[in-house]
């Protein structure tokens, strides 16, 4: 049984340690979705079967998506990139996502 709640595989690090969830949390989840429809494969899944591990946030950073994918366009690779940091603090705000969306 996995812990904590919400859907698992889009959840923050700080989610999974049970720790305080704010806005940098639901960045995570949508850098995990817009990482997720770029490769067409979810990102969190195949870390925890590479790792055979149910906390794959934890234990390893989801693969750069600029590094994957290198001809999707440097300011969306990159905030995507961003938004997987594990450090809350690291991650931009939904504000500095969208306009990286809306630059291209």
């Amino acid at each position: 049984m996995r812990p904590g709640n919400g859907t698992w595989f889009t959840m923050a690090p700080e989610q999974v340690r049970g720790g305080e969830v704010g806005a940098a949390a639901d960045v995570w989840g949508l850098g995990v979705v817009m990482h997720e429809a770029a490769m067409g494969r979810a990102p969190l899944l195949e870390l925890a079967d590479e790792l055979d591990s149910d906390t794959p946030q934890l234990d390893a950073r989801i693969p750069a998506l600029r590094r994957l994918r290198p001809r999707l366009p440097r300011v969306l690779a990159g905030a995507i990139d961003a938004s997987l940091e594990p450090d809350p603090a690291a991650r931009p705000t939904m504000a500095e996502l969208r306009e990286a969306c809306e630059a291209v």
